[in-house]
């Protein structure tokens, strides 16, 4: 089996990219910084946060930056 398998990252992985629950998963790994596509619905999301920057935009990426303070990971899970 696969280490991150086992620990729950690709799970994490899919949760993310297949945009359930985005944000939890950006919490739990204390996430700063996020380069996604534009046309996307995680960029879409983050895009019209106010707790997310738009700090690069491009024609097939945009760099997101968390602004203020990283929340902690939610209770009952450790921070990786």
């Amino acid at each position: 089996m696969d280490l991150y398998e086992r620990a729950g990252v690709f799970e994490d992985y899919l949760a993310l990219i297949g945009f359930h629950e985005p944000m939890r998963v950006l919490d739990k790994y204390r996430i700063r910084y996020v380069l996604f596509p534009p046309h996307q619905p995680l960029g879409y999301l983050l895009n019209r946060d106010a707790n997310w920057r738009v700090v690069f935009k491009g024609r097939i990426s945009m760099l997101f930056e968390r602004v203020g303070p990283i929340p902690p990971p939610p209770s009952g899970e450790a921070s990786p």
